[in-house]
């Protein structure tokens, strides 16, 4: 009987240890490079993509668009500068929007997802060469995602890095 309870206690306590490391980490983590959610739309694939996938240098890239704000309807241009001598990956979603949007509402961040009416001609990832800026337009999603007046975050995530890059800006009447 205690050769069969044996192994099952030996596997209880590798979890166990297994579960301890990855709070020490996760709380190591926290204080080091600010992990905690400072957003409501935090997910947990983000959350643990922090734990695995390596951190970027803040100026390693960067978000930008032609204006800090808007009037509802009016085109959004965005661009994508990679400020670095690394070549990265950004995850083409097409027909989805080119970067995460999220929208402030009653002081938390909420995420906005939908789709567009456009077809996708190609849904290969987007490679972004070394000191390379690429632009693009939102008009697609303007009249879905920027309807209406607010504060909104336009989030980059590069395959590979848990780092996030995002600007904010306003839509006006």
């Amino acid at each position: 009987m205690i050769k069969k309870i044996a192994p099952m206690v030996l596997i209880i306590l590798v979890i166990l240890a297994a579960v301890l490391l990855v709070i020490w980490k996760f709380i190591n983590l926290s204080e080091k490079t600010n992990l905690a959610l400072k957003d409501a739309g935090e997910s947990s694939e983000e959350l643990i993509s922090g734990f695995f996938l390596p951190n970027l240098p803040e100026n390693s890239l960067e978000v930008i668009t032609d204006k800090n704000s808007y009037k509802v309807g009016e085109e959004i241009f965005f661009g994508v500068q990679n400020k670095t001598e690394e070549t990265f990956k950004i995850e083409n979603e097409c027909p989805n929007e080119p970067l995460e949007i999220y929208k402030l509402e009653n002081d938390k961040w909420r995420h906005l997802k939908v789709s567009s009416y456009i077809q996708c001609k190609n849904n290969d990832n987007i490679i972004l060469a070394p000191y390379e800026l690429r632009g693009a337009s939102f008009l697609p999603w303007e009249k879905l995602i920027f309807d209406q007046p607010g504060k909104y975050k336009l989030k980059l995530k590069i395959i590979g890095y848990a780092t996030k890059f995002e600007k904010e800006i306003e839509i006006v009447e």
